[in-house]
C-alpha cells in the first residue's frame, strides 16, 4: 500500500473471502509461497506448482508430493542418485550439438586461450 499501512492477514480474510474466496485463496498461497522462499531450505517442484520439498543438503533427490516427479534439489534435473549435478550436465551437454562451442567459450573465458594478435 502506498500509504505504508500494514493490512493483517485476518482483515484480509474477513474482507475477501466472503465475496471473493477465489481471491482471497490465491493470496494465502502466494503468502505461503512467499514464506517458504525465504526460508532457504524450501525448493519448489520444477515441474509443478502443488508441493515442495525441505532440502537438507545439495544434490540431494527429492520426490515432490504433489506430482511424484523426482529430481535434484540443487539443479532440478531429474534425480541424478550416485552422480554429481556436474558429471549430469556434463553428460547432458557431451550429446549436445552445440558441447564443443559451449567448451570452447568457457576455455576462452577462464583465460585458458587468447586471441591471436
Amino acid at each position: 500500500m502506498k500509504c505504508g499501512a500494514h493490512v493483517s492477514f485476518q482483515d484480509m480474510q474477513r474482507i475477501l473471502a466472503p465475496k471473493y474466496p477465489e481471491v482471497f485463496e490465491r493470496y494465502d498461497q502466494a503468502l505461503v509461497a512467499s514464506c517458504l522462499s525465504r526460508d532457504g531450505t524450501w525448493v519448489w517442484c520444477p515441474r509443478c506448482e502443488a508441493g515442495g520439498f525441505a532440502a537438507a543438503a545439495a544434490c540431494l533427490d527429492a520426490e515432490c508430493p504433489g506430482c511424484a516427479y523426482k529430481f535434484c534439489v540443487s539443479c532440478k534435473s531429474p534425480a541424478h542418485t550416485g552422480k554429481t549435478c556436474a558429471e549430469v550436465w556434463h553428460d547432458d551437454m557431451s550429446k549436445s550439438p552445440q558441447y564443443a562451442q559451449i567448451l570452447f567459450h568457457r576455455l576462452i573465458r577462464s583465460g585458458g586461450c587468447r586471441q591471436c594478435p
